[in-house]
């Protein structure tokens, strides 16, 4: 074996590194897509139900609670309070929906899900206080109309906010999931 093929195998072996560096380079960037693209799907679904929960809740309170005779005041601060929570969850999806792959770079989609976390905080806080302001008024005009409906909406309460707290974690570790994968893939 003389110098000549030694260069040969070297570069041989040179590009075949190169071949697999560029395939694991691929294969790295397809594994962040499909767990992007995982995550995204299943906010967005979660964002869809929440809406349709908000909106469902609409008719709901107005026919159970206009039944109940309870006072219009209060009856119609909580539809407000579930469309505009509709909205927001709304305002989110679109968020949501704008983090992608195939539109954007790994850079841009980091941005989006870093103001996805802020703008969810801001909102999660101004819901938070709106529904206290709400839930006191609420429970102000029932505690009048009928003192028994305010144990079973303190229980109704707990149960939700329960299961809200429930869902925010899972929300909140997806959202973080894509973050850290799209950091690892900024920093490689």
């Amino acid at each position: 074996m003389d110098i000549d093929d030694l260069k040969r195998a070297w570069q041989s072996q040179n590009m075949r590194i190169d071949k697999l560096e560029e395939q694991n380079k691929q294969l790295k960037e397809r594994l962040l897509d499909k767990s992007l693209k995982s995550n995204r799907a299943k906010l967005l679904s979660t964002y869809r139900w929440l809406l349709l929960i908000g909106l469902l809740m609409v008719p709901f309170t107005i026919v159970s609670f206009s039944h109940l005779e309870l006072s219009p005041i209060a009856v119609w601060t909580m539809v407000a309070y579930f469309l505009l929570m509709s909205v927001a969850n709304v305002y989110v999806y679109y968020l949501i929906y704008d983090i992608d792959m195939t539109n954007h770079s790994v850079c841009d989609n980091l941005q989006r899900v870093i103001n996805l976390q802020l703008k969810r905080h801001r909102i999660r806080i101004g819901s938070c206080i709106l529904g206290i302001v709400i839930i006191s008024i609420f429970f102000y005009y029932i505690s009048q109309d009928d003192p028994s409906l305010v144990i079973g909406g303190i229980i109704g309460g707990i149960v939700g906010g329960l299961i809200g707290l429930r869902k925010e974690r899972e929300i909140k570790a997806m959202i973080s999931s894509m973050k850290k994968d799209l950091e690892d893939a900024l920093s490689e």
